[in-house]
């Protein structure tokens, strides 16, 4: 008896040491074709269209929290590292168009954005709510709610889809509770594959992986500065940088992705990365990442203009 519960326990030990490792080390996928990601053709793209190209790109941060590093980024450590949800401003001249559009406090408490004393920015929110108001055009890189949430929390979302570019897999996934099915049977979805330029320096990339709508959006600025938005292909600019997923624990549990498609465009982003340092990589919520570039000027802090005012009629209210 004794030996067969040494057995017992030996076996459970293994078992429980693979899950282990398979939820939270393992980075395989299966074997697929290459992601193109021809950065001379998306160039192509954006210079195609007449007009002036943009002049900056802001960031408003409308919450944080904490979260193991191993959960984004399999093998990592198990410290806490910061994530953010982030909205874009894309300015050209009086015409903006925003990328992402963060969700609202009720929504971030519901997804653990509770952690930490200044987790959800309500001043954010409201220059944010001003932001797409006054935009020319919204895009989201993908469907899930702390992307696409703001935009159909807003009071007027019903006016602010009319102007919004949303892929028809953005359209079908997207939040339920947000967005009932039957208020989306007359929307027309923009449809297009490969790149599509739509404004002079901004190209949408499809990349169907993380969600069957992901994209990413390419933004070329009047002085030559290169953005590239990659939504949740990369939650953190490491998924790039090293090559290796989220963890399976996240992936084939909680967000579902296509492992597949996902390895192959972190191949062909780590290869941009290498062959093209100066284009700017904006990973979905690196904390670390996207302050850096705040800090080097690339990128603004702060939705600048009508939005601005918006935001400041709340300071009574702060970050919280």
């Amino acid at each position: 008896m004794v030996r067969w519960l040494a057995r017992i326990s030996i076996a459970l030990a293994l078992a429980g040491a693979a899950a282990h490792y398979w939820l939270f080390y393992d980075n395989s996928a299966p074997k697929g074709a290459d992601f193109a990601l021809d950065i001379t053709e998306i160039r192509r793209a954006a210079a195609a269209m007449p007009g002036p190209m943009p002049s900056r790109v802001e960031v408003e941060t409308v919450s944080r929290h904490m979260v193991p590093e191993i959960a984004m980024v399999a093998g990592a450590g198990w410290k806490k590292i910061e994530m953010v949800r982030n909205a874009y401003r894309v300015v050209t001249g009086d015409a903006s168009i925003i990328i992402d559009t963060g969700f609202s406090r009720a929504a971030a408490e519901a997804d653990g954005a509770e952690y930490g004393v200044k987790s959800y920015d309500d001043n954010a929110w409201q220059r944010l709510l001003a932001a797409m108001d006054e935009a020319a055009s919204i895009v989201v890189t993908h469907e899930h709610k702390d992307h696409i949430g703001g935009l159909l929390e807003s009071p007027i979302a019903e006016r602010l889809l009319s102007k919004s570019l949303l892929v028809p897999e953005q359209v079908r996934e997207a939040p339920a509770n947000l967005w009932p099915i039957a208020d989306r049977q007359g929307y027309a979805s923009f449809e297009y594959a490969g790149a599509k330029a739509i404004a002079p320096g901004v190209v949408l990339i499809r990349a169907s992986g993380h969600t069957p709508g992901s994209q990413m959006i390419f933004v070329k600025l009047e002085d030559g500065a290169e953005f590239l938005f990659l939504g949740d292909t990369a939650t953190m600019l490491d998924n790039v940088r090293l090559e290796r997923q989220r963890s399976r624990l996240v992936t084939t549990f909680y967000s579902r992705d296509d492992r597949r498609a996902v390895a192959m465009q972190l191949s062909g982003l780590n290869d941009l990365m290498k062959s093209e340092p100066e284009v700017m990589l904006i990973p979905g919520h690196d904390s670390i990442a996207i302050q850096s570039l705040v800090d080097r000027g690339a990128l603004e802090r702060g939705f600048s203009g009508r939005a601005a005012a918006a935001g400041a009629v709340h300071n009574d209210q702060g970050a919280s």
